[in-house]
C-alpha cells in the first residue's frame, strides 16, 4: 500500500480487503481490514472509507474467508444503525447482516434482514442487492428468494406515466 499516495490509501486498503475477503485469503484479508480500520479510525471518511463500508467489508470478507463466527461477533459487538447512511449503503449492509446471520443458522433473522434490503433495493432501484439478496438465499430461503426474484422482474417493468401526463422531453434545444 506504499504505492497509494495517502488520501487514496484507506479507499485502496478497503478495496484490497474487499478482494482478498472475495478470494477467501484470510491472511491477505486480515492485513489489509486491520490495516484500513487503523487509518478510517485515525481518519473516518466518506464513500469507501467511511465507518459503515468498512464495517461492511469487514463483515463480509469474514463470511467468505470461513469464519463467521467472527462474523457473528462483529455483527453482534457492533450494530450500526442504517437510518443514518444513504439507501444504497442500507441495502448492502442488511444483505450482508443476512449472509452473517445465515451463516450461523439463524434463518428467522437473516429472512427479516434480506426482506429490508429488497425493500430498500427495489424502492432506490438497486437490482445489484437484490441479485446479492437472490443468490445468498435461494438455496436456504426459497420464500425469500421468491421475493427477490419478484422484485426484480417488477424493476424490469418501466413506470407508466401517470394519466394524462407527457412524457417529459429530456435534451431538447430551444
Amino acid at each position: 500500500m506504499e504505492l497509494a499516495p495517502d488520501p487514496d490509501r484507506g479507499a485502496a486498503l478497503v478495496q484490497l480487503a474487499r478482494a482478498a475477503g472475495e478470494l477467501g485469503d484470510p491472511a491477505l484479508f486480515d492485513h489489509a481490514i486491520t490495516s484500513a480500520w487503523r487509518l478510517v479510525d485515525a481518519r473516518p471518511g466518506t464513500g469507501l472509507t467511511s465507518l459503515h463500508a468498512l464495517h461492511e467489508v469487514h463483515l463480509r470478507g469474514l463470511v467468505h474467508t470461513r469464519r463467521p463466527d467472527l462474523a457473528t461477533d462483529l455483527l453482534d459487538r457492533h450494530r450500526m444503525s442504517t437510518t443514518a447512511i444513504p439507501p444504497q449503503w442500507q441495502a448492502i449492509l442488511h444483505v450482508t447482516t443476512g449472509e452473517v446471520l445465515l451463516a450461523r443458522a439463524d434463518a428467522s433473522q437473516a429472512e427479516a434482514a434480506f426482506q429490508a434490503a429488497i425493500t430498500i433495493a427495489e424502492e432506490h432501484r438497486l437490482p445489484h442487492q437484490i441479485q446479492r439478496t437472490l443468490r445468498a438465499c435461494t438455496s436456504h430461503l426459497p420464500a425469500v428468494g421468491e421475493l427477490a426474484r419478484q422484485a426484480l422482474e417488477r424493476l424490469r417493468i418501466p413506470e407508466p406515466n401517470p394519466a394524462g401526463t407527457p412524457a417529459p422531453i429530456i435534451g431538447t434545444m430551444r
